[in-house]
């Protein structure tokens, strides 16, 4: 137990991870749910009980920590997010914390007894990109370890948590002294000290049961409870800052923007539509189930204007109109198109799901009682006769090109295009390399572009191999390429699902600290000799030959941003 507390804790201290998601989120409307509620759905849809842990956390009565958009119902309020358990919030920042002692600062959470680690923030989080005033007043601590201490784990508590396998009971108060460096987040993520809770605000470091504890007056350690002379006066004198009755508005929030009906009161700055070359028109390139339900919203200086009804992707339709269902999951571009009638209280519209494929036989519609024909798709094939142009081959039977992701900058036009594109193979030969964090193993060499894959440069008007990084030069290239490309497999993937999630880091922290062996298939099995800088296993995410705790750090980091 003692070793897996070490372990942790030193990745906490070297190098944090600041969120476990890769999505940043401004929660505009209805506030986060409390943890408490979160617990009661959990339960009732297993039909029992589930054990839980409570912990304390004692919130800084600072300027930092108090942000106006942590408001709910003229309080400010903690959030708590954790990963990989029961009941697991679905994004950062996740559930609202119960109040405790609302003038001490202290909320508490009753947490799975699963879940291995938390992370306490000041109630929202919001993107650095679409609200800049927001995310300069978001906080949070680091990682925090909350399977237990035993006795000598933490200075704080000499003798151990009261349960050795928890922190139930348990209060984390922040350490301002460790100096933890983070570029993701506006404020360094806090470290923390444990303590015992005895409540109305007092903590300390013997359990009520211990040999070594007097009484809470002589063994309360909180500063703010003493007098200047040195009498514990308890926290009756401590009040918290006022809160206003509403969070102010996020004035930086402008556009229209793709809400799923799971999360109907989270904005997420990825799912901001782009304007077409459409007049009026807007679109969004997502995985829509066909059963899914969203909304366009659009917003003008952090106010939702309008709320478009919720439409269904009612499935597939093919050139007779008759609709097809086969393709329960594909990805869709959404186009929205409002006709600008309803006035500023509700923007009228309509929106259609097109299928992301060249073949322009099959299209998804909201409106199967009026099909229509609608435009050929726009993305696919966009710069093929530029390619064409430019790479000649006598076989054209051989040629293979595909564009895999656009991306935008930020006034919403096109500045680069991912591409899939091969015109002959030249072999034999082998092809080892690292794009992205995707492990590409050939046995052969790809022309024009050894690996298969190229940058199309919009702006400059030309292709850029991708063998080698291009994560300075064009921004998001290696994330697209992680997420868009299927071939070999990426780095920090353990679980083989072929996507970098939060269960990989879960994994491979459990593998540092001894809990459970690595994977069999860990060890990257190469096509010939490791070319120089190659790692040797999948879970060397930063590559520098080692897989250690530090790795698991470099995959949350990975994940936030």
């Amino acid at each position: 137990m003692k070793k897996a507390v070490s372990i942790i804790l030193a990745a906490v201290l070297l190098m944090p991870a600041v969120t476990a998601t890769v999505n940043a989120e401004i929660v505009n409307k209805e506030p986060m749910t409390f943890v408490a509620e979160a617990i009661a759905e959990a339960e009732a849809a297993a039909g029992e009980a589930i054990a839980t842990n409570r912990i304390f956390f004692k919130m800084p009565q600072t300027d930092s920590w108090y942000s106006d958009y942590g408001v709910y119902q003229g309080k400010y309020y903690a959030g708590i997010y954790w990963w990989g358990d029961v009941a697991a919030p679905a994004s950062y920042p996740g559930y609202r914390m119960c109040i405790d002692d609302y003038e001490q600062g202290v909320y508490y959470a009753d947490v799975p007894d699963g879940v291995a680690q938390v992370i306490w923030n000041n109630g929202f989080y919001a993107s650095k990109e679409l609200s800049p005033q927001k995310f300069e007043e978001h906080c949070q601590t680091t990682d925090l370890n909350i399977e237990g201490a035993w006795e000598g784990d933490y200075d704080t508590i000499p003798e151990g948590s009261p349960d050795p396998d928890s922190f139930d009971g348990c209060i984390f108060v922040i350490n301002p002294e460790p100096v933890v460096v983070s570029v993701y987040m506006p404020h360094m993520p806090y470290a923390f000290d444990p303590y015992i809770y005895y409540g109305n605000g007092c903590y300390g470091s013997y359990a009520t049961t211990s040999e070594n504890f007097v009484s809470v007056e002589e063994n309360c350690l909180n500063p703010d409870h003493f007098d200047e002379q040195g009498n514990h006066i308890g926290g009756a004198h401590i009040k918290a800052p006022e809160a206003p009755a509403n969070p102010p508005a996020d004035t930086a929030l402008n556009g229209y923007y793709f809400v799923n009906s799971s999360q109907p009161d989270v904005i997420r700055s990825e799912n901001k539509l782009y304007s077409s070359d459409v007049v009026g028109e807007y679109y969004r390139s997502r995985m829509i189930d066909s059963s899914s339900r969203f909304r366009i919203v659009h917003y003008i200086d952090g106010k939702a204007i309008s709320d478009c009804e919720q439409f269904p992707a009612q499935g597939w339709y093919n050139e007779n109109g008759e609709i097809d269902n086969t393709g329960a999951e594909k990805e869709y571009i959404i186009y929205f198109h409002p006709d600008g009638s309803g006035g500023d209280a509700y923007l009228d519209g309509y929106l259609k799901a097109v299928a992301q494929e060249e073949l322009p036989t099959e299209w998804g519609w909201e409106t199967p009682a009026e099909p229509t024909t609608p435009p050929a798709p726009r993305h696919g094939r966009l710069y093929q006769v530029r390619f064409e142009q430019e790479y000649v081959d006598p076989d054209l039977s051989l040629m293979y090109y595909r564009e895999l992701y656009y991306h935008h900058d930020k006034t919403g036009e096109a500045d680069w295009t991912l591409v899939r594109c091969e015109l002959n193979m030249v072999g034999p030969a082998y092809y080892q390399a690292i794009i992205g964090n995707r492990v590409i193993l050939h046995d052969h060499y790809a022309y024009p572009f050894s690996s298969g894959y190229a940058v199309y440069d919009v702006k400059e008007d030309g292709f850029v191999d991708a063998d080698g990084s291009l994560d300075a030069r064009y921004e998001g290239f290696a994330k697209a390429f992680d997420e868009k490309v299927t071939e070999g497999r990426l780095l920090g993937d353990l679980d083989r699902d072929n996507e970098i999630s939060i269960i990989d880091v879960t994994i491979l922290q459990r593998c540092e600290a001894q809990m459970h062996e690595y994977p069999a298939d860990d060890e990257i099995a190469y096509l010939k000799e490791r070319n120089a800088g190659m790692p040797k296993y999948y879970s060397d995410f930063d590559r520098d030959g080692e897989r250690t705790i530090i790795d698991a750090t470099r995959i949350q980091r990975y994940l936030v941003n």
